[in-house]
């Protein structure tokens, strides 16, 4: 009883004078990991360009877990499904931190190769419609 009274007598003068207290948190950051529209672990996908696609975040760690997607640098979405489009032919890099109850941080990467559309010169007729491809 006498030690219970001195822990209570501590917090309320650690409040009263401003102190902190914390606890040592512990534990192992979540195990992150981005799947593919096919729920595939790869490093990397390829899309055209302005082609929506859909990656799935999967984490084990201390629950309530929260997802945050990232692209340079720049929150794009939350929760476990992203779904995106890059309307440019390149290379982006995708993150995905998973932050647990704790406040640590797993992360993960995805690679998404970007195609363009192939375009051709030619020109297309039909009867009295003529089109041009560019």
């Amino acid at each position: 009883m006498k030690r219970l009274i001195l822990v209570f007598a501590f917090l309320a003068l650690a409040g009263t004078y401003g102190l902190a207290v914390h606890a040592d948190v512990g534990g192992e950051p979540p195990i992150v990991t981005i799947l593919d529209e096919n729920f595939v672990d790869t490093d990397s996908i390829t899309v055209m360009n302005y082609q929506y696609f859909v990656l799935y975040g999967t984490a084990i760690g201390e629950s309530p877990l929260y997802y945050f997607w990232y692209y340079g640098g720049d929150i794009i979405a939350t929760g476990t499904v992203l779904t995106n489009k890059f309307d440019d032919p390149g290379e982006y890099t995708l993150t995905l931190e998973v932050v647990d109850v704790n406040g640590l941080s797993g992360y993960d990467t995805m690679r998404v190769k970007v195609e363009g559309i192939p375009v051709s010169n030619e020109s297309v007729s039909w009867g009295r419609i003529k089109a041009i491809s560019r």
